[in-house]
């Protein structure tokens, strides 16, 4: 199966703890982004593809990674991927576990927007900027949730409480899949280790 991103170019295998994060400083001077210190998230993983995925957040929300292995069935054929998405605080980096690649990125409108926004008031900007209209609430793990949809992007649906998602309904070319949360552990004590990276990747 050919990756879901193509790369356009490589820079050389770099050391993990050169890049930097910066949602230590965040969360000491910006207002909480999500309502919990620390959390663990379980979802499970339906439709065109099956597995699952573990959300591991600390600092407010400021520092979470996902971990997600997925079985995809397209076109005829089965493929897995094993991938990881580390945001720390303006910094994401993502990687796919399987080829050793990544990609890193910078987006401070969390950060900004947090300076003089409530934390739903930050997001609903943030949804709408992508282009999504808010349709309702739902309930989910016992949690009043928004629904979002949205027109284009690999993301059709989107479940959120309080700015954690909950469920996600995302559609590719031939496939469409949900990754919905079956458990939600609350003030979890995050190892940091869980946040540590593999040290050589092949970033694009």
């Amino acid at each position: 199966m050919k990756p879901l991103m193509y790369v356009i170019f490589f820079t050389p295998l770099i050391c993990w703890s050169q890049w930097p994060g910066n949602s230590e400083s965040i969360n000491k001077k910006t207002p909480a982004k999500y309502p919990l210190q620390s959390g663990v998230i379980a979802y499970t993983i339906s439709g065109g593809a099956s597995g699952t995925a573990t959300l591991y957040f600390d600092r407010n929300g400021w520092r979470a990674l996902e971990h997600r292995t997925i079985q995809i069935n397209r076109y005829g054929t089965t493929s897995t991927e094993d991938r990881k998405e580390l945001t720390d605080g303006d910094y994401i980096y993502k990687i796919n576990l399987t080829s050793a690649t990544g990609e890193k990125t910078k987006d401070e409108r969390w950060s900004g927007l947090m300076t003089y926004k409530t934390n739903a008031q930050a997001f609903e900007a943030i949804m709408v900027s992508r282009g999504g209209n808010k349709v309702g609430t739902d309930t989910l793990l016992g949690r009043p949730c928004n629904k979002w949809v949205f027109e284009k992007g690999p993301v059709t649906h989107l479940w959120v409480w309080e700015g954690i998602p909950m469920k996600i309904i995302k559609k590719l070319p031939g496939l469409s899949y949900e990754q919905t949360a079956t458990s939600f552990t609350e003030s979890s004590e995050i190892e940091e280790a869980t946040f540590v990276l593999p040290e050589e990747i092949v970033w694009k």
